[in-house]
């Protein structure tokens, strides 16, 4: 039932790593020689991380047997400069650009070989954004030893206990590098410039902001988040010159499995007497996903825009789930997401025309 779900309504099987034949074969005698219900949640985690799809991994859980654990010591972590960072510490002895080392005896390197096979992602930034939860994660109180390396070097080991839970207000929905953005809808920079974070703006609020920001030289988005509402939409409304097409999707038939039509989609007001003659700068990293991807795509259409920031998690397109049993769920991407001129952006992201990334020495 899973397998041809996927193979005939997933519209991206084609950029698997591995042929869906290949995933049945490997998979279909391990799934009948599973002796418990766990077994058998991580034996279903290794197919579906030949999805590589973010959206399936954020889709597939056991109510009862959590991957890794919901419990952490209170330390937040970031991949960059190729270390797993520490960028918020509640620990006293460990401190924002410590670099994690080793987690009970094992390299990150040597964690993220064991844990591959059972995360879906499309792109090792999105792959990294999963390690730096499941790094820590545990059963509740458990001990955790931590060998990481402080600023100037020195190596130093702790064990820590995971008391808080990953959904704790210790860990923001998502990380800004400076803090006061977080809570921000939009605002007027010194410089003249506007501000919008999309995973703050109501469609509400887009009248008062595009409003008082129009006549701005160049209006910063901030898409590092998920958008709080459809407030991009109702934006390209006002600000592109008119209707103007930003993507294609394939839609699979439900009728004829296998098979999928094309749908254009496009935004923008016929006539447009006020449409946006300055410059967009949109912000995005790996946290872009999903809508946050396809809200890329509608602002990224405007005439003038840059784009920077980093790989984005590639898993565009809507979702589908369904239950595999009375425990377990899954699910997949369903819709197909293309530019106009047909490139795609599952496990690709959206292109950044500057790579920009955070440093250790910013962040510290």
């Amino acid at each position: 039932k899973h397998w041809n779900i996927i193979n005939y309504f997933d519209p991206y099987t084609y950029v698997f790593d591995k042929p869906m034949d290949t995933i049945l074969f490997n998979n279909v005698f391990p799934i009948d020689t599973v002796s418990n219900s766990k077994a058998f949640y991580l034996a279903i985690r290794k197919i579906t991380s030949g999805f590589d799809d973010a959206h399936v991994e954020g889709l597939t859980f056991n109510t009862n047997y959590p991957f890794t654990g919901y419990y952490v010591p209170s330390l937040i972590l970031k991949y960059i400069e190729g270390k797993y960072l520490v960028v918020k510490s509640g620990i006293g002895i460990i401190h924002v650009g410590d670099a994690i080392l080793s987690v009970d005896g094992l390299t990150t390197s040597q964690w993220e070989d064991s844990l591959r096979n059972y995360i879906s992602a499309g792109n090792s930034s999105v792959f990294r954004r999963f390690m730096c939860q499941h790094l820590l994660e545990g059963e509740f109180t458990t001990s955790v030893n931590i060998v990481y390396a402080d600023t100037s070097g020195t190596a130093n080991s702790t064990t820590l206990y995971r008391s808080i839970n990953v959904w704790d207000t210790f860990f923001p929905a998502f990380y800004y590098p400076a803090d006061s953005l977080a809570k921000i809808n939009w605002t007027t920079m010194e410089c003249g410039l506007g501000y919008m974070n999309i995973g703050n703006l109501s469609v509400a609020g887009t009248d008062s902001a595009y409003n008082a920001l129009q006549n701005a030289p160049a209006i910063i988005v901030d898409l590092r988040n998920y958008p709080f509402s459809s407030s991009a939409w109702e934006l390209a409304d006002r600000m592109y010159g008119g209707p103007q097409m930003f993507s294609k999707l394939t839609i699979p038939d439900v009728t004829y499995p296998g098979t999928f039509s094309w749908y254009l989609d496009s935004l923008g007001v016929l006539g447009n007497a006020t449409p946006y003659l300055g410059t967009l700068i949109l912000l995005f990293n790996e946290e872009t996903q999903s809508a946050a991807e396809f809200d890329c795509m509608v602002l990224g259409a405007m005439p003038k825009v840059i784009k920077i920031g980093s790989q984005t998690a590639g898993t565009d397109g809507n979702i589908t789930y369904f239950r595999l049993s009375q425990d377990m769920q899954t699910g997949f991407t369903t819709l197909g997401v293309y530019y106009p001129n047909g490139d795609s952006t599952e496990r690709i992201g959206i292109v950044p025309d500057s790579v920009v990334t955070p440093t250790v020495s910013g962040i510290m």
